[in-house]
């Protein structure tokens, strides 16, 4: 893939800066939160939301029900959580893992693992984002349930050992920590 020159990209969308002093932060006009946006007043979160005044309302989806409106700056919508297929709900949610935003990640797994619970992949990633958001509670349920389907998943055995010894439970967790460890984890 060739070069990214960001230059060539401003001065395409007629934003280039004016001068290379304007790169080091220095105080000027014409900042990053003074953002022309079409209608905007000039406040960040104009620069987020198309159109917007920059109150948080501004971000609500038509009809005003709260939901957040997802348009990127060239216009393109992206999909509601409730709106998306089960593939795309699966991608956004290990996003949203990866981003360690899992309490996001939990709200979009929990669904697909509903729908189909012989996925020891979708429930053992619900299980360590609940973990990771400190929902133990949920994460030892959800664990207990993979591992009884499925005993021989060794990574299971090393978040629920961890899950429970996160939860003052270590002695509870010994013989999961001990499974896993034989299982050629390394806790």
């Amino acid at each position: 893939m060739g070069d990214f020159d960001i230059e060539k990209l401003l001065a395409e969308q007629g934003g280039a800066p004016e001068a290379a002093g304007d790169r080091d932060g220095a105080s000027r006009e014409g900042s990053a939160t003074d953002a022309e946006v079409p209608g905007g007043d000039g406040s960040a979160t104009d620069a987020e939301v198309p159109g917007g005044e920059g109150s948080a309302t501004d971000a609500e989806g038509p009809g005003g029900d709260g939901a957040v409106d997802l348009t990127s700056a060239s216009g393109v919508r992206m999909a509601d959580d409730a709106d998306l297929d089960d593939h795309a709900r699966y991608d956004r949610a290990t996003f949203a893992f990866e981003t360690k935003d899992y309490l996001r990640a939990a709200a979009l797994l929990g669904p697909l693992a509903e729908a189909d619970p012989g996925n020891a992949e979708v429930r053992l990633l619900l299980a360590r984002s609940y973990y990771h958001s400190a929902r133990l509670g949920r994460a030892e349920t959800e664990l207990r349930a993979l591992l009884e389907r499925w005993p021989s998943e060794a990574y299971a055995h090393l978040v629920l050992a961890r899950t429970l010894q996160r939860a003052g439970r270590a002695e509870e967790g010994a013989p999961h920590l001990k499974i896993a460890e034989a299982m050629g984890l390394e806790a």
